[in-house]
């Protein structure tokens, strides 16, 4: 796993684990050997009903279209295929996901089956 596949993986997690609803992107920041990745200035894209106006989490939310707009540039990495995620259908109009992804090994310790969360079993 190179580090530079985290930030990728990490936002395609984020809309697999909210089901579709949300996704967490435009990631910047720095990574090191002793504290691991500082994330910082998210853009959060949250999917609403066509009914309800985009923008909840500020100017930079695009709603359904920033997470088209993500999925059409991700590529998955060697995280995201360890982790289970599949890429959403961007030509369905929901785009959301149908399930919450199947418990894998740790990606931390690579131990036992273990839910997948943002911190170590």
């Amino acid at each position: 796993i190179q580090p530079s596949d985290v930030p990728q993986c990490f936002s395609h997690f984020t809309h697999t684990v909210t089901l579709g609803t949300k996704l967490v992107c435009d990631l910047q920041g720095v990574w090191n050997p002793t504290d691991g990745f500082v994330l910082t200035d998210p853009v959060i894209h949250r999917v609403l009903p066509a009914s309800m106006s985009r923008g909840r989490n500020g100017k930079t939310d695009k709603g359904r279209a920033g997470v088209r707009q993500f999925f059409e540039s991700h590529q998955c990495n060697s995280l995201c295929r360890m982790l289970g995620l599949e890429q959403p259908d961007l030509q369905s109009e929901r785009i959301t996901v149908q399930a919450r992804p199947r418990l894998q090994r740790c990606v931390i310790c690579f131990h036992d089956a273990a839910c997948l969360t943002a911190q170590p079993c």
